[in-house]
């Protein structure tokens, strides 16, 4: 039975929630979070864990981070996500308005 929880690339974020409470519970030392990690990487991940360089691959925060960002999951496109929604209940609104409904 592995420890390392198994990699789902539709929970992204509940999918690092998991590894890093699993890692501290493990006590398992932060430098080695990368190479834990990288053993259960698949598809589109994996490619965003092989581009990245020899410095940069062992360092977990990074390597979450670009992950995060090639699945575009980092708080400038929730926040472009949240704007447009905005905008377009507003419009929703002004056209109710508008048809006095």
């Amino acid at each position: 039975m592995s420890l390392v929880p198994k990699f789902d690339e539709k929970e992204i974020e509940k999918y690092f929630l998991t590894f890093e409470k699993v890692a501290k519970s493990m006590n398992w030392a932060t430098g080695m979070y990368c190479l834990f990690l990288q053993s259960v990487l698949t598809g589109k991940v994996k490619d965003v864990y092989c581009a990245l360089s020899t410095s940069e691959f062992s360092d977990y925060r990074l390597v979450k981070e670009r992950i995060l960002q090639a699945y575009e999951l980092v708080p400038e496109v929730y926040h472009q996500k949240i704007r447009n929604l905005v905008k377009k209940v507003g419009k929703q609104k002004m056209k109710l308005r508008l048809t006095g409904c």
